[in-house]
């Protein structure tokens, strides 16, 4: 799941096109932004070689997949991407018969850095997007 999101992330990126991308994001979160939005918030990325490498790495879970108490299924972990690491935690809520992302949270740290939630504020990358319903 994490490589199928991160690698629509990464297509989206490369192609300035968020339009599929967006197609898998759940109602609400489609409320709270737009492809363009998305595009403004992530374009950024589309400089990045490892990007643009990302369909080569398999993502490394820091901690076991679960499901919480309102039904959203939480990953984390990274990628192992040079010269910096790609973070992801990624939110899912099964909505019309599929688990749709409800919320993502990327930032690049350096490498041999251990990725855990509690150490998003220590990370010297700035989070890009954390939308949470």
């Amino acid at each position: 799941m994490a490589s199928r999101t991160m690698s629509g992330f990464a297509k989206a990126v490369m192609k300035e096109d968020f339009s599929r991308f967006y197609a898998d994001l759940t109602p609400l979160f489609q409320v709270q932004t737009t492809p363009q939005k998305l595009l403004q918030t992530f374009g950024r990325f589309k400089e990045r070689e490892d990007l643009k490498e990302l369909e080569k790495f398999t993502p490394i879970l820091e901690h076991p997949v679960w499901v919480d108490e309102v039904g959203e299924l939480a990953l984390s972990g990274y990628f192992s991407t040079k010269p910096k690491i790609m973070c992801f935690e990624l939110t899912y809520k099964y909505t019309q018969n599929e688990w749709k992302l409800v919320s993502i949270h990327i930032f690049l740290e350096d490498q041999g850095y251990h990725f855990f939630p509690s150490n998003f504020s220590k990370a010297s990358s700035t989070v890009i997007l954390f939308l949470q319903s």
